[in-house]
């Protein structure tokens, strides 16, 4: 399973605000190779891997990181492989603020400045959340009216009449669930 973590890292301290599963090269989505083409989740963590990202985050302090740093991972079975990590704001930390109701600018700020309060940690998460990046199939003109953005929809939206190259970003489809199987359909009919 290719997944992202995302972690807020501040002098002495560290918190681990979620993992998601990331989607990368889904030809449903026109992306090909390693492409990231969105994620979903968050993802439940058996302790053991719970245990290893503890580890993970430990080492992120230690390298003097600050603020939200993504950790690209793949997970199989009960082990997780660090692929990359990224001392930046991560792609998949929307999905996570708004599973979990927290701000991640806030934790972004209280890692980066020192001295501040500890932010509110996440809530209790239930459902699920999902970010489909869709690609051109073929060169395309963005249409000149697209439906209404209900429910926070879309986003990353071209401009009325913008050229795309077929393989290029479009944009970008959002859907929310209570359960991953709904999501997971709500998402692929969005797309």
């Amino acid at each position: 399973l290719s997944a992202s973590a995302v972690f807020a890292v501040s002098t002495g301290e560290f918190e681990l605000l979620g993992v998601t599963e990331q989607w990368v090269g889904k030809e449903w989505l026109g992306s090909k190779g390693y492409a990231y083409c969105g994620s979903i989740g968050p993802i439940e963590l058996s302790e053991n891997l719970r245990g290893q990202l503890e580890l993970i985050g430990k080492g992120l302090q230690s390298m003097e990181l600050r603020g939200l740093v993504g950790v690209d991972l793949v997970i199989e079975g009960d082990k997780a492989w660090v692929i990359e990590i990224n001392p930046r704001w991560p792609a998949s930390v929307e999905l996570l603020e708004r599973a979990g109701g927290y701000s991640a600018w806030e934790w972004h700020r209280w890692g980066c400045v020192g001295g501040l309060p500890r932010p509110r940690a996440a809530g209790k998460v239930s459902g699920c959340i999902a970010k489909a990046i869709f690609h051109a199939p073929v060169d395309l003109e963005f249409p000149a009216e697209w439906p209404r953005n209900r429910a926070n929809t879309w986003a990353d939206l071209p401009a009325p009449g913008e050229k795309i190259k077929a393989g290029s970003p479009v944009l970008t489809c959002l859907a929310a669930a209570p359960t991953r199987l709904l999501c997971d359909g709500l998402i692929l009919e969005r797309v």
